[in-house]
């Protein structure tokens, strides 16, 4: 079984560190301000709180299905603000496993799309900006350098 907890630690110290003035910044995606994914990942994390509270049926639940809000919404939020993002290697690779294009599957093309086709990605690097290029996002994307707001002059 995966354990989520890094993952969605990880996402929540960045939640933790935003404020008010971060709400109206652009994010790698731009049909989402950080408010707007911060109400998306809000979302996600009660769709798997209530999923998990379910009685497991007769049949095995996946053990590959990570938080989809966690890994790529962690690195979103922080990319916008200015914040590093760290993730576990393996939770990663259960991401890009799971997330990443499967065989015979045709991504759209676009900055506005969840899932994106696959971009490049640096040689060196790391597991999360990986994971980024493979759902579409530019790992070299940059919003807010740390400490500055929408409102920063």
């Amino acid at each position: 079984m995966i354990d989520l907890r890094p993952a969605t630690q990880a996402t929540a110290a960045v939640i933790a560190a935003l404020s008010d003035d971060h709400l109206a910044l652009p994010t790698p995606r731009p049909e989402y301000s950080v408010g707007d994914l911060l109400d998306h990942v809000e979302g996600l994390a009660l769709a798997f709180t209530d999923a998990a509270a379910e009685t497991p049926s007769t049949t095995t639940p996946s053990t590959k299905t990570p938080s989809t809000g966690a890994p790529p919404g962690g690195w979103d939020l922080a990319r916008a603000t200015g914040q590093d993002f760290h993730a576990d290697d393996s939770d990663v690779a259960v991401c890009i496993e799971t997330m990443g294009p499967q065989p015979g599957e045709e991504r759209p093309v676009g900055t506005d799309v969840a899932f994106g086709r696959p971009v490049e990605a640096a040689d060196d690097a790391g597991p999360v900006d990986r994971l980024a290029a493979v759902l579409g996002r530019d790992p070299a994307w940059r919003g807010a350098p740390a400490g500055c707001s929408s409102t920063s002059s």
